[in-house]
Parts: structure tokens; sequence; C-alpha cells
């Protein structure tokens, strides 16, 4: 989990070198929370769903800001 919140960090660093794009991640937004869920879902130590929400819901907000501070890369 700890490595979720260097997410934003990384995605400036990458479309900041030119890696990647801005419009490439927006282009991914309907596997954006299934994803973040789905990783939640492995991450987990437990199989009951709100260790899994609790884990999803900042990996998908953090993804967001990342996207959010790319924008100004």
């Amino acid at each position: 989990m700890g490595l979720v919140f260097e997410v934003p960090v990384a995605i400036f660093a990458l479309v900041k070198i030119h890696i990647i794009t801005r419009q490439w991640l927006a282009k991914a937004a309907p596997l954006r929370v299934p994803a973040a869920f789905v990783i939640g879902a492995v991450i987990t130590p437990t199989p009951d769903p709100f260790n899994q929400t609790l884990v999803a819901v900042p990996m998908y907000l953090l993804f967001e800001l990342g996207l959010f501070v790319a924008r100004f890369a």
C-alpha cells in the first residue's frame, strides 16, 4: 500500500519525460475503478469487501490526483 502513495509522483514524472501522455491515461477511464478494486482485493490479507474498499478508494483517488498533477507537466 505504501507504493500506492508514489503513483501521483510517478505519473507526473512519466508525463514530464514524455513516456506516457495524459490523454492516454484518460482513455482508460472505464477501467480505473474495477482495476482499483481488483488490486485492492489482491493486496488485502482478508477476503471481506470492507478492507478491499479501504484500499481501493485511496488507490483510485491517488490515480486521479496523478492525472490532475500531470495536467501541469
